[in-house]
């Protein structure tokens, strides 16, 4: 964290570094309430953090679930998709009361046809989908406050679709 807040400072940019574990709730309400001190609102937020499989890279395949154990199972869940709903929630208020803001969430998983190239990745998708779901429901709960929230998934071959933004195919 300190290398990246080094390398965009001598960019020219504001940094301020809060190590935070997305897991811990209480940790989450003092980041943003840190943040909203220090720059005065909050405008973005942007869920990216997660344990991330990285197979095509050749690390080695993550256990099939009747393999894995619980713990695992947890640590993945509780980072991707629970760590992404608090963030969500202690942002928040900050944009309902300057009435605007932008949640970004990642949630790039997919049931793919190609079941040999997911063999292994199942929590991590479970998790991903669940943000792309979670992401839709919070977004109709906020449109009265133009909060806009969308999911994107770089690489996932399309995004969750929704009233104002139907899903669209890439020409072939």
């Amino acid at each position: 964290m300190d290398t990246v807040a080094e390398e965009v400072t001598r960019l020219g940019a504001e940094v301020l570094p809060v190590r935070t574990d997305v897991r811990e709730p209480d940790e989450v309400r003092a980041l943003m309430e840190q943040v909203n001190r220090h720059y005065g609102r909050i405008d973005v937020l942007v869920n990216d953090a997660g344990i991330v499989t990285h197979f095509q890279w050749g690390l080695p395949r993550w256990p099939k679930i009747r393999d894995m154990e619980p713990e695992f199972f947890d640590r993945v869940m509780r980072t991707n998709l629970f760590g992404t709903f608090p963030c969500v929630k202690y942002a928040r208020p900050y944009m309902e009361a300057q009435g605007s803001g932008h949640i970004i969430n990642l949630g790039q998983g997919s049931i793919r046809p190609d079941a040999e190239a997911s063999i292994g990745a199942c929590v991590y998708h479970v998790s991903k989908l669940s943000i792309r779901a979670f992401t839709a429901e919070v977004a109709a709960d906020e449109r009265e406050f133009n909060i806009c929230i969308v999911s994107v998934g770089p690489g996932s071959g399309g995004g969750i679709a929704t009233e104002e933004a139907p899903r669209r195919r890439a020409a072939a």
